[in-house]
């Protein structure tokens, strides 16, 4: 999917953003010790990994290509999903001329009718878009100081985030779904033992479903 916006902010304010959000999520998940990474070490092949804090949410970060003031592109890939995307800039008279490109794969793969696909792509492309506005809006509070820099996280983790809980969810609910089961199960195991052959609820029981059955004959 593809996107084309004219931001009201500077190419210098919206590549410090990314920078300061890429750098900031790599020191932070660096062992301890280890030097601190700096704008120098942002190049192809670099690459930062994070947890969400739900299970199955390791989400690696890696840079494909980065020329400040013309690309950002990186791949980000989790237990859910891969996710392409880049941010392809260019400096106008009316702002900051801004084509953005996301491709979720598993997204891409999936089978859908024509109706279906159509209004998925609405809702994907209207995110997309959502996401560069408030990248912007960020900006400009920075910019005004309404509010302390703080990162947006505008490099594909938060996407990567929500696919890898939506999966985490269904994985919850599925063992939640088989402990019912279970229960379900032992509790059948349960009667039967209960109402053994010589018992007389097993007896009358028993009656009973032979009358019916004759009854349905």
């Amino acid at each position: 999917m593809k996107i084309i916006r004219t931001l009201k902010i500077t190419s210098d304010e919206f590549y410090d953003y990314l920078e300061n959000d890429l750098l900031e999520t790599a020191n932070q998940t660096r062992s301890s010790g280890k030097v601190r990474y700096t704008r120098s070490n942002i190049r192809p092949g670099f690459k930062v990994s994070r947890e969400t804090g739900a299970a199955y949410s390791r989400i690696d970060l890696t840079i494909r290509e980065y020329v400040r003031g013309k690309v950002y592109a990186a791949t980000t890939k989790s237990v859910a999903d891969t996710i392409d995307l880049s941010y392809t800039t260019e400096i106008r008279e009316d702002g900051l001329y801004v084509v953005f490109e996301q491709r979720m794969h598993n997204y891409e793969a999936k089978e859908m009718n024509k109706f279906v696909r159509a209004w998925s792509d609405i809702t994907y492309l209207r995110r997309m878009s959502n996401q560069l506005y408030d990248i912007q809006s960020k900006i400009i509070r920075i910019r005004n100081g309404e509010e302390e820099p703080k990162p947006l996280r505008p490099l594909g983790y938060e996407t990567a985030k929500n696919v890898a809980e939506k999966v985490n969810e269904k994985h919850m609910n599925d063992k939640k779904a088989e402990k019912k089961a279970e229960k379900a199960k032992m509790k059948e195991v349960i009667v039967s033992v209960e109402l053994a052959p010589d018992d007389p609820k097993a007896i009358k029981a028993a009656r009973r479903k032979e009358r019916e059955e004759r009854a349905q004959k």
